[in-house]
């Protein structure tokens, strides 16, 4: 029932990621994102619904209902954003209601970009030098209780359990713990490509992609007051040199912290907050319409 609204009533879709930005390789995931009515019963009834998400093999797809992108898209969330500026062109779907959507696109930006962009791009940055200390230091065992000043004691039925006399300790091993399985599941699900690209440059390639995309556009919304996720040609072949392996970790780093400052001291003329009046005023007659077409 769900997937055939969806089907009947996106109003937005797009093949986003690489394929979008311009850094697209032949092994390149193709990421679906789209926007959907509000199905009746999320308006009117009980039944919840944000998005809807379909993973396979072949392609990745996120559809977005209208009311949770737009919550998103006021927040300036830098993937809903992708979604929102998407340039003409790149449209599969075509829409009145998208339309209305794109008319206002503009008065979803404001300065929260300077936070989620870089926000986002420190993610980012966070995961490359997680995986960079399991390059150059890999833990080589499973912690052990003992080793935290713990015991493994016995249960009435048979069982073990652990003990620790001070809750430092029962943390220490916990964080030990997660940090060795979040290792072992890095080295189960890693692309091989991607995991020569790592051993030979130091560092994850694509998260360095993504963060230097990430400040750069940050620097283009604050400049211009505009966005658009396709790499302009300066931009892109940054980026690319940064897939390539062409920038060292130490290089990457120094830009990284420029960059990030660059962003947070711009003068821009993007208001404070996103016009949130205009946005709901558009978002419920749309969802108005969507009502009255459905009881139609």
């Amino acid at each position: 029932m769900l997937e055939q609204w969806i089907a009947e009533h996106t109003i937005h879709r797009i093949t986003a990621g690489s394929h979008l930005y311009g850094t697209a390789r032949l092994d390149s995931d193709i990421d679906t994102r789209g926007v959907c009515l509000m199905p009746p019963a999320a308006l009117l009834g009980l039944a919840p619904f944000e998005q809807y998400q379909q993973h396979n093999a072949e392609q990745d797809v996120e559809i977005y209902g209208l009311t949770k992108f737009v919550q998103l898209a006021l927040n300036s969330n830098p993937n809903i954003a992708d979604i929102l500026f998407a340039p003409p062109e790149t449209w599969q779907v075509q829409s009145y209601y998208w339309n209305d959507i794109w008319q206002i696109r503009h008065s979803f930006l404001s300065q929260k970009v300077v936070h989620t962009f870089s926000g986002y791009a420190h993610a980012q940055l966070k995961r490359l030098e997680g995986h960079r200390k399991w390059l150059l230091n890999p833990p080589d065992h499973q912690p052990t209780v003992v080793e935290f000043g713990g015991e493994l004691r016995n249960t009435d039925k048979g069982g073990q359990y652990n003990w620790f006399y001070y809750r430092s300790q029962e943390d220490g091993y916990n964080s030990a713990l997660a940090t060795w399985n979040q290792y072992q599941t890095w080295r189960k699900e890693r692309n091989p490509k991607r995991a020569v690209g790592e051993r030979l440059v130091g560092y994850d390639t694509k998260h360095g992609a993504h963060l230097v995309r990430l400040l750069l556009k940050a620097q283009a919304i604050l400049t211009t007051a505009d966005y658009n996720p396709i790499l302009a040609s300066v931009e892109l072949a940054m980026v690319q040199e940064v897939l390539a392996g062409a920038w060292s970790y130490e290089e990457l780093i120094a830009w990284t912290v420029q960059q990030d400052e660059l962003v947070h001291n711009i003068t821009t003329v993007l208001p404070k907050q996103p016009d949130f009046k205009l946005v709901e005023n558009v978002l419920m007659q749309i969802n108005r319409q969507t009502c009255l077409d459905y009881a139609s």
